[in-house]
């Protein structure tokens, strides 16, 4: 009696299964080539990492000027006033405070235009994919990143690509 019910049930379910398969049209993509391809997202990446640049030259310039700065207040340590050390050394701790703020706001900067550009490739892609799904007939889409194995006729990196780059042309950025 329980092998009959067993049986049933896996009947059951290789009877489900084939016409859920049967009916289900699959997709890839690979996103992380969209994103290393895509013309509008490799040029708001270029913009953020040409400022990161600026950035960094800036911060290393400031912390030399900063660094001198505290070394010439360390030698002036036995020459002046206890008071008055005390005065130019809590004036150069807010200075250096200042700096690492404002470096600090810099790099929440950077992250928030990577941030913007990330959410406008994918927003842009993902209208894209769901467009290019109905017009192939495709129920699902995956990320080809995780697929151990298919076949290149489900992907559809390509297309996806053309019409990324026809359709999002830039990425404003705010680097502010």
């Amino acid at each position: 009696m329980k092998i009959l019910k067993l049986l049933t049930v896996l009947f059951a379910l290789c009877l489900f299964s084939t016409v859920c398969y049967a009916e289900t049209n699959l997709g890839l993509v690979d996103i992380q080539k969209i994103a290393q391809e895509s013309n509008a997202f490799k040029d708001a990446m270029a913009k953020i990492e040409s400022k990161a640049g600026e950035f960094q030259k800036n911060t290393e310039k400031l912390s030399a000027v900063l660094t001198k700065k505290g070394a010439e207040l360390e030698k002036q340590k036995n020459v002046l006033s206890p008071e008055e050390y005390n005065k130019r050394q809590d004036a150069f701790s807010k200075e250096v405070e200042k700096e690492e703020k404002n470096f600090y706001n810099q790099r929440i900067a950077l992250e928030k235009a990577t941030q913007t550009a990330k959410e406008a490739l994918f927003s842009q892609t993902k209208s894209i994919i769901e467009n290019i799904a109905k017009t192939k007939s495709i129920s699902v889409v995956f990320d080809k990143n995780f697929a151990f194995y298919n076949v290149d006729s489900i992907d559809i990196t390509n297309d996806v690509l053309l019409e990324v780059n026809k359709q999002l042309k830039s990425i404003e950025i705010n680097l502010s």
